[in-house]
């Protein structure tokens, strides 16, 4: 079961600009779980107690929240808290066609390349130093896009990211 919702850009631009950094991921849940109607509460309560009870029922609820850049992120239900609030992680994140590591172990799990056109460059920057993998590039504004490759040394992964 999925739900979509709009963020506003007084909450976050863009997937960029919550990658790595829990406040803000805490206010898109904010944002997206207060727009809940009863009926999506009920049902997201109850899909969260039957994915708890014991794996009986394949429940896999996810929030799909979309950024006016064009991004997008999916946040599952992970369980209920002390006080009976219903609690969300972030599970993926997508933006200019990539799909955006969420921590730097995420990153070493899987070395992806990526093209980040280059008015998203410097957001880009800004999310993978968020979560700790250094990136250089030579930013000019008249370049459409970069293509960024990794190299690990001693479990250190930084991203070069040349114009194309």
């Amino acid at each position: 079961m999925s739900v979509v919702f709009d963020i506003e850009d007084d909450v976050a631009d863009s997937v960029y600009d919550i990658i790595g950094l829990s406040s803000a991921q805490a206010e898109v849940i904010d944002d997206f779980s207060g727009e809940f109607g009863l009926e999506e509460k009920i049902e997201t309560y109850i899909s969260t107690i039957l994915s708890i009870v014991g794996k009986v029922v394949d429940v896999n609820f996810v929030i799909q929240v979309e950024f006016s850049d064009g991004s997008s992120a999916l946040f599952k239900i992970t369980g209920i808290d002390g006080y009976g609030n219903v609690t969300y992680k972030l599970s993926q994140a997508t933006a200019d066609g990539n799909n955006i590591p969420l921590t730097n172990s995420d990153y070493l799990d899987n070395q992806d390349s990526f093209t980040v056109p280059s008015e998203s460059i410097e957001d880009f920057v800004g999310a993978m130093n968020n979560i700790r993998i250094p990136v250089s590039y030579n930013f000019s504004s008249t370049e459409t896009s970069y293509r960024c490759s990794s190299t690990v040394d001693d479990g250190t992964v930084t991203l070069t990211c040349t114009r194309t």
